[in-house]
């Protein structure tokens, strides 16, 4: 240091280019990565079976032709067929540009089910909690509170039943109703957001019509839980939003509207006419023979219910379960 002259010095190392400190994964990155690794290497280990010869179809099917493909388990036309989601489309499209087979498909599609359920589950979570450690034990809770007995279908995340079903639509599709929820609850628990809808009442509709596009990819994806999600999304506007004026409902109309049009616009089947078609009724009874013993350890999670509704009856977590 000189008359009255401060010297800065130097900045060495990884921050030198910035000035600031270094980057470390959070919690739930480090974690959520080492279950990524583990759960795709077990995934990959188990042999295919059940469910997944009929998903393999379907690519097959698609990649034989795109846009008029057979049905997937008889020698017949394909149209109506459920199966061909937008997310099966995909998987087809991209058999045809590398060459794959079906079965090569879904065993590729693991991994990228698992990852878009890891960080649609970490958004979600933190916007219930900004708690570093709340998404590493929701994902522990997610994927161990389950029961003592077998538990092994589509759409079940205990660790079992993943090492099968990661690469079926069901997995993509609660992936991506993670994601659906986390959009939902911070637009109706972000009171600042009416800012965005101007004079005109049009800025920020587009956000709102996008998360509308969300849900009904899931509808398309996978019907069944279409339907939790929808119940899920009710939930978090009813306990979060505040100040039902015009705009306000006008948006989330939007948003139902736009989900609502743009699956009846899917062109391979009418998600719609699933409503009443009970033809899958018998093979889905086996679900609740089992209940209690399949999952009692859900109930170790009931106290922190308990506490998040003693905090406020409008608890979105609160009125899911309920």
């Amino acid at each position: 240091m000189s008359a009255g002259v401060l010297v800065r010095r130097p900045v060495r190392g990884a921050t030198a280019l910035r000035g600031r400190r270094p980057w470390r994964p959070t919690p739930y990155q480090a974690a959520g990565f080492l279950f990524f690794l583990v759960m795709t290497l077990a995934y990959w280990a188990v042999p295919l079976c059940c469910d997944a010869g009929q998903h393999a179809a379907v690519v097959e099917r698609l990649k034989a032709d795109l846009l008029h493909p057979r049905h997937p388990m008889a020698d017949l036309p394909g149209e109506g067929s459920a199966y061909y989601s937008p997310y099966a489309v995909a998987q087809g499209l991209f058999a045809r540009l590398t060459g794959l087979g079906g079965w090569e498909v879904v065993r590729l599609a693991g991994p990228l089910n698992l990852l878009v359920l890891l960080t649609g589950l970490g958004r979600f979570v933190r916007v219930l909690s900004p708690r570093p450690w709340a998404p590493v034990l929701a994902l522990g809770a997610m994927t161990l509170l389950w029961g003592t007995e077998r538990a092994w279908w589509s759409g079940y995340l205990g660790l079992m039943s993943m090492t099968g079903n990661l690469g079926y639509p069901s997995a993509f599709a609660i992936g991506l109703t993670f994601w659906a929820w986390a959009l939902t609850g911070a637009r109706a628990r972000d009171e600042r957001r009416v800012r965005y809808v101007g004079p005109n009442g049009l800025r920020g509709l587009p956000g709102y019509a996008g998360l509308g596009l969300l849900y009904a990819l899931i509808l398309l994806v996978h019907p069944i839980t279409a339907v939790a999600a929808a119940l899920g999304a009710a939930a978090l506007v009813a306990g979060w939003q505040r100040g039902w004026r015009g705009p306000v409902v006008g948006r989330w109309a939007l948003t139902g509207a736009v989900a609502v049009a743009s699956a009846a616009l899917w062109p391979y089947f009418d998600v719609f006419a699933l409503a009443g078609d009970g033809s899958v009724d018998g093979m889905h009874r086996v679900l609740y023979l089992e209940l209690p013993g399949e999952f009692w350890l859900a109930l170790l999670g009931l106290p922190a219910l308990w506490l998040r509704g003693r905090a406020s009856a409008r608890d979105p977590l609160v009125l899911m379960f309920a």
